[in-house]
């Protein structure tokens, strides 16, 4: 006797939970290892930066392999005559391009990923004939990725939630014969990578499963997100100042908000996953002078309802009800600048290590000064740094140890899970140098001067970088570094 409706569906979800997994990184890792004529699908939850990461991946091929990049993407606004022109010089020379081709199939119209018949004139040089021939033309998405021996990766996002007939016959004409068009179509460059992202169907009621005929064809694999720190590293590569720091930090206090699809409800269907939080980051970097000017007035003893009500409706209209109240309580919270702790550190016991959301809003501003430093110095202020007793030091906000001291302070007055979140926040370049100056710190000799404001500071910073050194040997930085 057949299994039941529900039957099928429970096996189903069994096998899809029993799947074997593993981390998006290292799915990226293999993705782009393979022979580059093998395609790829990766699997997972919607909203853990599998489509981010894949261009990301793209671009530092392309820089490894030391060739200039031709992002299709941005051609969309380019006249018809530059891209022609660009087109021929593509052609002249690929062997110094990459190309990179994104498609998102799902909101995908026809004429994105399907040829349009263009006439072509042919002339008998001896009798003068013009015989005319049609051939299929594609947009230059697709059709610069047609370039014979032309580098590139072509990333094909939504491939699971896809119903209309030509698309499925796209997607199994790209992975089946690596052609354009069907299988007498136009060939990929054998030198592209395709490499598609889908969501499972236990995480969208959109989700399909691929056919049959794709099964050793292509390489497919369920991956689970690998760490807040992959996702946060991917969207600001993307977005830049235009994500505000304040959503990675909240959810480094609460992780339980950071994908949690439970709390996604039937109506409306938004949730704290983490595409949705990309999205609230770029809303509150967006409108922060009003939120801002909402929580000031609250500190002022002012408060109006419909205001707050106004800004947690539009965390919400990313995150949901639940998520986006706890974000406007943390964010609320005042917390003081570098240079007030600085000038006075009696802020870390009376106002910093009361509360560890003021504590973790501190720290990332911390880790960007020293990202900062490390990575592009500039000219900066000098500040009296106060060192007890009555006696101040001036030292310049351009200098790393100023940073060093700091964390140290608030690690020994909070937690040491401070030094751990700042290095997480910073590339990997970045804490390298982070290791080379905790290490110039240690071995700093004695000043030789009588100045004893001079050398309470050398002695501080030296005592800083001994308290960094022992936390980086008990947790093993080394892991960080590698994973960052």
């Amino acid at each position: 006797m057949g299994r039941s409706m529900p039957q099928m569906q429970e096996r189903k979800s069994e096998d899809i939970q029993t799947f074997p997994r593993m981390s998006l990184r290292r799915a990226l890792h293999y993705a782009f290892k393979m022979p580059r004529e093998k395609g790829a699908i990766i699997y997972g939850e919607p909203g853990i930066g599998k489509s981010t990461l894949v261009l990301n991946y793209a671009y530092e091929e392309a820089r490894q392999l030391g060739k200039e990049v031709i992002d299709t993407s941005l051609l969309a606004s380019v006249e018809k005559e530059k891209i022609d022109e660009i087109i021929r010089k593509i052609r002249r020379e690929p062997e110094k391009y990459y190309v990179i081709s994104f498609i998102k199939l799902g909101s995908a119209l026809p004429d994105d990923i399907m040829p349009t018949p263009h006439i072509y004139e042919i002339r008998d040089e001896e009798t003068g004939a013009v015989t005319q021939i049609e051939l299929p033309v594609f947009k230059p998405t697709l059709q610069l990725l047609t370039i014979p021996n032309i580098y590139g990766c072509l990333i094909l996002d939504d491939v699971t939630n896809i119903n209309d007939p030509y698309k499925k016959d796209f997607v199994a004409g790209i992975y089946g014969e690596r052609k354009l068009g069907g299988t007498s179509g136009v060939a990929i460059s054998k030198n592209v990578r395709i490499i598609g992202t889908g969501n499972l169907p236990e995480h969208s009621e959109l989700a399909h499963p691929m056919p049959e005929i794709m099964v050793g064809r292509v390489w497919q694999v369920v991956v689970d997100i690998d760490s807040l720190e992959t996702w946060y590293q991917a969207v600001k590569s993307v977005y830049g100042d235009a994500f505000d720091d304040d959503v990675y930090v909240f959810l480094k206090r609460y992780p339980q908000y950071a994908q949690n699809i439970k709390l996604i409800h039937e109506s409306p269907r938004v949730g704290p996953v983490l595409r949705s939080w990309t999205l609230l980051a770029q809303m509150l970097k967006r409108f922060r002078e009003e939120v801002d000017a909402v929580i000031n007035s609250m500190r002022e003893g002012n408060v109006d309802v419909n205001k707050i009500n106004e800004i947690q409706a539009l965390f919400a209209g990313c995150v949901g009800q639940e998520a986006a109240t706890q974000f406007f309580t943390f964010i609320s919270k005042k917390v003081p600048s570098i240079e007030e702790v600085l000038s006075d550190p009696s802020k870390i016991k009376t106002g910093i290590a009361k509360d560890l959301d003021v504590a973790f809003r501190f720290a990332i501003q911390i880790a960007h000064r020293l990202e900062n430093i490390l990575t592009r110095p500039t000219q900066a202020n000098e500040i009296e740094v106060y060192l007890g007793n009555g006696i101040k030091h001036k030292v310049s906000l351009n200098d790393p140890y100023v940073y060093l001291v700091l964390l140290a302070d608030v690690m020994q007055e909070v937690t040491s899970d401070i030094a751990s979140f700042v290095i997480e926040s910073m590339s990997s370049v970045s804490v390298r140098e982070f290791q080379r100056i905790v290490r110039k710190a240690i071995l700093m000799p004695p000043p030789k001067t009588d100045d004893i404001a001079q050398k309470l500071w050398q002695e501080k910073v030296r005592k800083s970088g001994e308290v960094l050194r022992d936390f980086i040997i008990s947790t093993g930085i080394t892991s960080i570094l590698l994973n960052s």
